[in-house]
């Protein structure tokens, strides 16, 4: 049976934690997404992780962990994990671990008063040894519900130039620090590219 023999023009099929490889699949050709093998286990993979959060799973929450996923450009630090420590009477702590692209783990725990992002942003300039200025936060939310992924795009500066990092999580704290690496990766990236030429 199709969606179009019972006047469907299209399958509404809605995604879940259940939902095999193959209806995945279809689902990413459906919206336009034609990944190769490699980036559609990357992201299939991402999909069952986000299912095993989220009850519905929208086509905005896959179009997110697609752009996440096939837009990257190589990573030279990455987000192993990170533990904050926050509250309205004690100062804000962020222990942060990256993996550096050599193997490196780095890690950092700062204070601040300013919250959980900033303590992050900061023990993030530490590990990196650089200080970045922020010229741009915003957060949106993927779609609605308490159980909505957020989406965190930054700008920050270095020497004049302006770079732009993305974060999805169901975490806002972790969908920030998410985007602020990527920024940084994606300074790194465009200098590199620089000097090569």
């Amino acid at each position: 049976m199709t969606p179009e023999s019972i006047g469907l023009t299209e399958n509404k099929m809605v995604l879940g934690k259940h939902s095999g490889k193959h209806a995945f699949e279809d689902k990413l050709n459906a919206m336009g997404y034609h990944l190769d093998t490699e980036a559609l286990a990357t992201a299939f993979e991402q999909f069952k992780v986000l299912a095993d959060k989220k009850k519905d799973i929208t086509d905005r929450d896959i179009e997110a962990l697609v752009c996440r996923k096939t837009v990257q450009i190589p990573e030279a630090y990455k987000l192993d994990r990170f533990v904050i420590n926050s509250g309205n009477t004690i100062t804000t702590t962020s222990s942060m671990r990256l993996l550096s692209k050599t193997g490196h783990i780095l890690e950092e725990v700062v204070s601040s008063y300013d919250g959980p992002i900033d303590a992050s942003y900061k023990a993030i300039d530490k590990l990196v040894g650089k200080k970045f200025m922020l010229e741009d936060f915003v957060i949106n939310s993927v779609t609605g519900g308490t159980d909505a992924q957020g989406e965190v795009n930054v700008k920050i500066s270095n020497n004049g130039r302006i770079y732009n990092g993305h974060g999805v999580s169901m975490d806002i704290v972790e969908a920030s620090i998410l985007a602020y690496i990527s920024a940084i990766n994606n300074m790194l990236y465009d200098q590199e590219e620089k000097r090569e030429v």
